[in-house]
């Protein structure tokens, strides 16, 4: 369970109710911050803001299935890797970027290209900091290790699964000669 949550959903609902002209424009917000550009054309925030010193991207590497990798760089060398991926739910499909450093810790999680309205709360980068610090030894399982949100429990697992995934293409990535 995630710190400072009393129970195992996580409904960012609960601290204030909102109308529905409101929520519809959080949903809006929500979907706006989430579009990133991809990494094809630069290193992005993403990358630069868990990594301050990060200069390039090689890559992607074709992990298995549809997992893109892309290893890190900066002066002092490799320092981890952004892996993406296309994660399905019963509303439709989300792109997930996870950030690792080089022991292929969870440093930091981004979903983009969401766009149901069902689940959008997986793009709050509240929901993503519960990965923060998960390695491929965890069981990254909602109801287990991970929160899920209250009417998004199928959004909250698809992305589990999705990080569990790809911490296991990267760990078959690094291990490869």
């Amino acid at each position: 369970m995630t710190a400072g949550h009393g129970n195992s959903s996580w409904n960012p609902a609960r601290r204030r109710p909102l109308g529905a002209p409101v929520a519809a424009l959080m949903i809006l917000v929500l979907q706006a911050a989430a579009c990133r550009p991809a990494p094809r054309g630069g290193v992005p925030s993403l990358v630069t803001e868990t990594f301050a010193t990060a200069g390039t991207l090689d890559g992607p590497a074709q992990g298995p299935g549809a997992i893109h990798i892309w290893e890190i760089t900066g002066p002092a060398g490799r320092l981890g890797y952004l892996a993406e991926t296309r994660c399905t739910t019963r509303s439709g499909a989300f792109l997930l970027r996870v950030v690792t450093d080089t022991a292929l810790t969870v440093r930091r999680t981004e979903v983009s290209q969401y766009t149901a309205q069902r689940g959008i709360e997986i793009t709050a980068p509240a929901f993503g900091r519960q990965f923060v610090g998960k390695t491929a030894a965890d069981p990254i399982r909602v109801g287990r290790d991970v929160d899920a949100i209250t009417g998004a429990t199928l959004s909250s697992r698809s992305m589990a699964d999705g990080i569990r995934a790809v911490l296991d293409a990267l760990r078959r990535h690094a291990a490869a000669p």
